[in-house]
């Protein structure tokens, strides 16, 4: 198993590409939940949380990232769509403009994060390669609830 393939996690069955503001997190389907429209979000007042998602009969917030993957303030439109993210039994949804599916493990390539990405604080553990020369970012579940955990900490502070 190559070092890429070990921090994604050894082998997954495919992946789920979410896409809002011109950036694509990659998401083994392992660490996904099944898509949900933004007016099946239950209402909110948690900091920057725009909705409660339902997963496994328990609410989870869900966020719009910005570009550094740090929940924003947002407008919930008509054509937003919520991914659950979830590692050991906890969810999070993050809002999309847009969610694929690639249903073969190798439709993405991985590839080492460069150094300019590796100075900061990141959920990202490998570039992807999809599609012919689309890149995402590669994250895990667990990495990305740890990284929006701290992130709003901080904000709260």
């Amino acid at each position: 198993m190559s070092t890429l393939s070990s921090a994604v996690g050894g082998v997954v069955s495919g992946w789920i590409a979410c896409s809002f503001d011109d950036v694509t997190l990659l998401i083994p389907m392992e660490d996904a939940g099944a898509r949900t429209d933004a007016d099946e979000l239950v209402p909110s007042a948690e900091g920057l949380a725009l909705g409660m998602l339902r997963w496994q009969d328990q609410l989870w917030p869900a966020y719009r990232l910005d570009r550094e993957l740090t929940p924003v303030a947002w407008e919930l439109s008509p054509t937003t769509v919520v991914l659950p993210v979830c590692a050991d039994g906890q969810a999070r949804g993050i809002v999309c403009d847009q969610i694929r599916s690639f249903d073969h493990p190798v439709a993405v390539s991985l590839h080492p994060v460069p150094g300019c990405l590796r100075e900061r604080p990141s959920p990202v553990i490998a570039l992807g390669l999809y599609e012919t020369l689309r890149v995402g970012l590669v994250v895990r579940g667990d990495s990305l609830i740890r990284h929006l955990d701290t992130a709003l900490k901080s904000v709260e502070h």
